[in-house]
């Protein structure tokens, strides 16, 4: 039998991209030289050969072929890199097209035109999640700095994804830049689409972007107003637990993830943290799931997890959307407030949850 898993954090392409947005934890630019040889390159580095783009696409599905061999997945998550910065992404989509319960492909959306959609309709179980913070150049800055064609390109490229009814939704990063905006962009995703989803979350491990505490009463408006947007949000609960991170910064709750997810680079590599990646525990192509369960048990990492101790750096000073999660492991919210939420509205990732809370309430 297959081990369960809520959800797979794949790290595609090991965070090359087209943009540089300011709180990204790792970026490589890159280049496509002659024979679709792809170089890259991070900051005041020399450009240096990664790989052949046919040879990653290749390993991307030997890799999730094993991940679906072994594993009964939940959510398998594209991130790490600009998921449509190639197009051998839609043969690899359409080759994995059913192995996974729901699939998430994260985007900034620059690539996601008209024609891109037109391929993506034909895919099944897909959810499109568009990084945005904003519909002024101001609220994006941290994204595309001041370049209005960029940011005007996203949000044709965004009708499109509305005008094409594939299920999607927006993730945004609270920012010094956009905090105050809110409120405006919510109303702005409404005239687009009532119902949209919109998922927030807190800049991370970039203090000078942080916002400013005398600038959250904005997110305390959000919450006295909740009730009047037409648009699926987190629960109030989760604004709060937000409002009380971005004055603190360190969490409050304990992190059930780690055993129920992983992170899975694009080469097999398994890692505990879908944060960071920060500790590793095998590899997809090369160990077997119980292997990979041995692991665990012996990396103190997990004996910490487990005993509900979030006070290890960089635990202590993390928060990811997926604290919702967290929230309804803690009792905080119901699965009726998960359910809210488009993204985890599927019935295999909801039956995994609520077994999965059984578990951690055993664990204590």
């Amino acid at each position: 039998m297959r081990k369960k898993l809520l959800q797979v954090d794949f790290n595609t392409w090991h965070f090359i991209c087209n943009m540089q947005c300011q709180y990204c934890i790792k970026h490589y630019d890159y280049k496509i030289e002659k024979n679709n040889l792809l170089i890259r390159k991070c900051k005041n580095e020399e450009y240096k050969f990664y790989a052949k783009i046919e040879h990653l696409f290749i390993r991307a599905y030997e890799v999730l072929k094993k991940l679906a061999e072994k594993y009964d997945v939940g959510l398998l998550t594209f991130s790490g890199s600009e998921t449509f910065l190639f197009d051998n992404i839609f043969d690899l989509l359409k080759k994995i097209d059913g192995m996974f319960s729901k699939v998430q492909l994260i985007t900034n959306g620059i690539n996601l035109d008209k024609d891109n959609i037109i391929k993506l309709k034909e895919l099944k179980n897909i959810h499109i999640t568009l990084s945005l913070d904003g519909n002024m150049v101001r609220s994006n800055y941290s994204r595309t700095i001041n370049d209005k064609d960029k940011l005007n390109k996203i949000l044709r490229n965004l009708d499109y994804l509305i005008s094409g009814e594939i299920p999607f939704d927006i993730y945004t990063v609270i920012t010094k830049y956009n905090i105050e905006e809110l409120e405006n962009f919510f109303k702005f995703l409404e005239n687009k689409k009532a119902g949209t989803s919109i998922q927030l979350w807190p800049v991370f491990g970039s203090n000078k972007l942080k916002p400013k505490e005398e600038q959250l009463i904005s997110l305390e408006k959000l919450i006295k107003e909740y009730d009047n947007f037409n648009l699926k949000l987190q629960p109030k609960v989760y604004y709060q637990y937000l409002i009380d991170y971005l004055k603190t910064g360190s969490r409050q709750i304990p992190c059930w993830l780690p055993y129920y997810s992983f992170y899975l680079s694009d080469n097999g590599d398994v890692k505990a943290c879908l944060c960071n990646g920060i500790v590793d525990i095998g590899n997809i192509l090369r160990n077997s799931s119980e292997e990979i369960v041995k692991n665990q048990q012996k990396k103190e990492f997990y004996k910490t997890i487990l005993k509900h101790d979030h006070r290890m750096i960089p635990c202590s000073k993390c928060f990811i959307n997926w604290d919702i999660v967290n929230l309804y492991f803690s009792n905080r919210i119901s699965i009726e407030d998960i359910k809210n939420i488009p993204l985890f509205n599927n019935e295999k990732i909801i039956s995994m949850l609520k077994e999965f809370k059984i578990l951690s309430l055993q664990s204590k």
